[in-house]
């Protein structure tokens, strides 16, 4: 999703551009630098540049070029780079390795990288919960004006973090010219369309600038300068590099050339004309003036490839256009004044000092107590949407608007629809004093259509209206929420068949509850799909009456209910899931709204204690007491496709003393293929058990 909604930003982006642009001048921040800090410069031998163009992941080929002119022997005494070129150039001038460069390419998660949002790992567990469910989330503000106002879509602040951990060394204003090898990159002032150039200042204030696209990254404020992208005035900034007292000029452009006539057919191809149109300012001038000018052509990858397989491809066309210009590197070398003999060159891995780890773990900390308190414990206002399709319900769309007054002490509405079988409508208010223990009301109206199974056969078909309202009392932490409350939950069925073979224990009927509980949940797996570490578990313990004393004249119902799932990665690829479920209810009596039901791949799917099951779709029916183990192996091929197998086996009896001993056995396996894609999860499904026919099921999209 991160893509489109680049490329829907660009869309801003060119809309503002569209006017014409006043007559080009030239701020520069400071002086040049009168020596190289990097290499010894000897009176025979003339200083190099390395300049580096502006295009968003293309960029990340330059990591190739630098590899190659290491290899060539030839040293690099100045750095001057735009836009993504500048998140490059600024990495080598303060001495990280190509190396280090590649490892940073390939850890980062770009998708995460360029938006705001907050790591999973970072949220609380009522965030995870409620992020868990939505495709698609649109944070707003009650003021129109503020997208205005601000600038652009994305603040950059986890950008910015990333800045301040990878120049932890250069924290303060500083001279780019004191770096192992001097720096320079360049913005564009918006207010007056003047170029700037930086050479001094706060690095990572710089190469934000540098690359901070109009529309999609809020500008950087700088005294009376809005500044954004160097793209929009000198992308290819050769001149900068000469004005710094380059005698050599190695330069690498990725950005795309015109398109011709007959290639401009649809909106798609006219903005990405206007976009190259825009960054040709200089260009021509600049790239004549250079002395080993590398064109990285990029074919099917564009500014917005971030993914796994387009930054592989961006790094396999930087290795290749590097290589056909390995012979022009050594052959440039005489020009420089080096001997003819190539020795490559080696440069030390870079590592913060003390004094910098010290500060970038305290801003570790920060950062980690400011996403604890500002990011996921209130909630921005917003507007939330998922869809999903499936075998058994068919459609299913779910829409959820979130309010927040007050930051201290908020106070949270919420309203949440869903369309489908199981249809419902819930209205939840929430106040947080001191943004610690919170006050929660809820009330949900369901109209909702129910299958029953019984040994694999169909025994009840029934439509029912459910109202439920709860109080509860409860706290969220980073991975763990505990709720204490009181909830109302009422049945009304309007329509039962019930067909051969049901017992009367599966006779569903007009029923009302009062319900105390406590809830103990714990999550700090990874992902939200297809985690590869952590677990997840719930406790509760319920005491249910029928006048909120007793159950029949009798004492509460006591039921307890105990899950567990553990994500276990023994590479990259592969990943073991093994699970418990248990549910005890403590009663002779029969209660089938609230008894046990198993079924299907998520909790609750048409009952709330219904609880999973391989080989086994829909709602079975067992015992009182209930417990099983599931074991699941997956494995990813490729990047988003995985296999999977799951086997469970459980235990049920309607009395406790015989569970283990007397108890019924249930077993099921399931084979399946699921794909990790933009909607949700696509899933194919075939299973069988014991007590059930074969199953076949298909699913895509987020579990609501």
């Amino acid at each position: 999703m991160t893509n489109k909604r680049f490329v829907t930003s660009l869309v801003l982006i060119l809309l503002f551009l569209a006017s014409s642009f006043p007559t080009l001048s030239a701020q520069v921040m400071t002086d040049t630098p009168s020596a190289s800090k990097g290499f010894a410069v000897s009176p025979k031998r003339k200083k190099v540049a390395l300049v580096l163009s502006g295009g968003g992941a293309k960029g990340l080929a330059y990591i190739e070029v630098i590899k190659r002119i290491e290899k060539a022997g030839i040293p690099i005494d100045l750095v001057v780079g735009t836009s993504m070129g500048s998140i490059i150039g600024s990495l080598y001038s303060i001495g990280y390795t190509t190396e280090q460069m590649d490892s940073l390419v390939n850890s980062v998660d770009w998708s995460y990288l360029l938006t705001d949002n907050t790591k999973r790992s970072s949220l609380s567990f009522d965030k995870k919960l409620m992020k868990s469910k939505y495709l698609l989330s649109f944070p707003f503000s009650t003021d129109p004006t503020d997208f205005v106002n601000q600038g652009g879509m994305v603040k950059g602040t986890n950008l910015a973090n990333l800045f301040k951990q990878l120049y932890a060394e250069y924290p303060d204003s500083v001279n780019f010219n004191d770096f192992k090898i001097p720096f320079a990159c360049v913005a564009t002032d918006l207010a007056t369309h003047s170029q700037v150039n930086f050479h001094n200042g706060s690095l990572a204030t710089a190469v934000r600038a540098s690359m901070s696209i109009p529309g999609v990254f809020i500008p950087i404020r700088k005294d009376s300068l809005v500044l954004v992208d160097g793209g929009m005035i000198d992308n290819f900034p050769v001149d900068v590099a000469r004005q710094m007292g380059a005698d050599i000029v190695i330069g690498a452009d990725v950005s795309d050339a015109l398109l011709k006539p007959y290639q401009i057919r649809g909106i798609d191809t006219i903005l990405a004309q206007l976009i190259n149109i825009i960054c040709q300012n200089k260009m021509v001038e600049n790239i004549a003036d250079t002395d080993l000018y590398i064109k990285i052509p990029m074919r099917d990858q564009t500014a917005g490839s971030f993914s796994k397989s387009g930054v592989d491809s961006i790094i396999r066309y930087g290795a290749q256009a590097a290589d056909d210009h390995f012979d022009q590197m050594v052959a440039l070398r005489k020009k420089i004044g080096l001997p003819e003999k190539v020795t490559p060159i080696v440069r030390p891995k870079y590592c913060l000092s003390g004094s910098a780890m010290e500060q970038l773990e305290k801003r570790e900390e920060e950062i980690a107590k400011e996403k604890g308190q500002l990011h996921t414990d209130i909630p921005l206002n917003s507007l939330n949407v998922g869809v999903r399709y499936d075998s058994e319900e068919r459609t299913a769309f779910i829409a959820n608007m979130t309010f927040q007054l007050g930051h201290s002490s908020p106070t949270i509405f919420s309203t949440t629809i869903r369309l489908g079988q199981l249809s419902h409508m819930e209205m939840k208010y929430i106040f947080k004093p001191m943004n610690l223990w919170e006050v929660g009301l809820r009330y949900r109206f369901a109209a909702c259509e129910s299958n029953l199974y019984q040994d694999g056969q169909k025994v009840v078909n029934a439509d029912y209206i459910r109202n439920f309202a709860e109080f509860e009392l409860g706290r969220s932490w980073r991975n763990l929420h505990i709720g204490l409350g009181v909830n109302y939950d009422s049945y009304n069925f309007s329509d039962v068949v019930l067909k051969a073979g049901a017992s009367s224990s599966q006779m569903l009927y007009n029923d009302k509850n009062f319900e105390y509980y406590c809830h103990l949940q714990y999550d700090n797996t990874d992902k939200r799909s297809f985690p590869t570490r952590g677990v997840k578990w719930m406790f509760s313990y319920e005491l249910v009456s029928d006048n909120l004393i007793s159950y029949d004249d009798e004492a509460p119902v006591s039921i307890a209910a105990y899950e567990a799932e553990r994500s276990i990665s023994f590479n990259s690829r592969f990943t073991l899931q093994p699970s418990l479920h248990a549910r005890f209810m403590f009663t002779n009596h029969d209660i089938p709204i609230r008894g046990n039901y198993i079924g299907g791949d998520q909790n609750g799917r048409y009952m709330p204690m219904q609880t999973p099951f391989a080989g086994i779709r829909y709602m079975e029916s067992v015992g009182n007491y209930y417990s099983a183990i599931s074991l699941k192996a997956r494995q990813r091929m490729g990047e988003n496709n995985y296999v999977f197998a799951k086997f469970s086996y459980g235990l049920h009896s309607n009395a406790l003393k015989d569970l283990y001993d007397d108890g019924l056995t249930c077993s099921g396996l399931e084979l399946g293929y699921a794909y990790d894609s933009l909607i949700g999860p696509l899933k194919i499904m075939v299973g069988n058990s014991n007590i059930s026919n074969k199953t076949l099921y298909f699913s895509v999209g987020y579990v609501f």
